[in-house]
């Protein structure tokens, strides 16, 4: 079966490389969305003495810097090739082959971000540079390797099922939108999820209130356990009992992602035609 999962992988991360000017452009993005992420933060903390909603400055620096490399190692863009996959057709291939649709995608995952391992390296060697990491120790690290690899399978399952409407729908541009601009903030991309806890907490009329909304929103869907998490733990924001409680998570949000991914599948499956056949 692993050699069967080796030509999904190949042509996914060769197929990265096949476009340099696009890895060149998505480098030199990174690289200022951290410059900015990294100075706005510090001049948010510095205002507030070092310390803003209960969260220091050390940490939350490590965790929004540290997450942009996280992000990109998690977020592969299932959806949208299974989604394209299914618009013209060819989804039917992939259904021909002696090997599982979800296997295929999730070697074809691999692939991508293989390659992206390369392209992040710079940015890597920017936030070694300017994170300060001296409290981090080897089973913090141990702990954040494990949960981010969780937060991979968790983020493919999230994408292959938003992959699935496309058997609904057809064009599912609208939804992708709708990805981009909603799981940034429910998965703690842009705003720690602990953060808005605490702004719903002290905040006061409408900010308090949607501050409140987007927490309970995120706990109530698996978003939070593909970004916060692994960051959390990184930073050393999350130890101890709530590190293992958010760790459990993870794997229950997988084995019910798994479940509710093979059931619907089989049954859009069973249901789907190309070209009337």
């Amino acid at each position: 079966m692993f050699y069967r999962l080796k030509g999904p992988f190949l042509a996914s991360y060769y197929a990265i490389f096949a476009y340099k000017l696009n890895t060149l452009i998505g480098l030199f993005t990174q690289l200022v969305s951290f410059f900015i992420q990294y100075y706005l933060w510090l001049a948010v903390f510095k205002s507030h003495q070092g310390d803003f909603f209960g969260l220091e400055q050390g940490q939350y620096l490590t965790y929004i810097c540290g997450g942009l490399l996280i992000g990109q190692l998690t977020q592969h863009g299932t959806d949208r090739t299974l989604s394209m996959a299914i618009r013209t057709g060819d989804v039917i291939f992939n259904l021909v082959r002696p090997l599982n649709i979800v296997l295929q995608m999730f070697a074809a995952a691999l692939g991508r971000q293989a390659a992206m391992g390369y392209t992040l390296l710079p940015l890597l060697v920017v936030f070694l540079i300017y994170v300060d990491l001296t409290t981090l120790n080897a089973a913090q690290l141990g702990y954040f390797t494990i949960s981010l690899g969780l937060a991979f399978v968790l983020s493919f399952q999230v994408s292959f099922l938003f992959g699935l409407i496309a058997f609904y729908t057809t064009n599912t541009w609208g939804l992708y939108l709708l990805r981009m601009n909603l799981f940034p903030i429910l998965s703690g991309q842009i705003i720690a999820v602990s953060m808005l806890a605490g702004i719903a907490q002290t905040g006061e009329g409408l900010l308090s209130m949607v501050s409140g909304i987007f927490y309970w929103l995120a706990y109530a869907t698996p978003l939070q356990a593909t970004f916060f998490t692994p960051s959390s733990i990184l930073s050393g924001m999350m130890v101890g009992q709530e590190m293992w409680l958010h760790m459990g998570l993870q794997v229950c949000w997988i084995l019910l992602l798994l479940v509710l991914s093979s059931r619907l599948f089989n049954n859009l499956i069973s249901k789907f035609n190309i070209q009337g056949a």
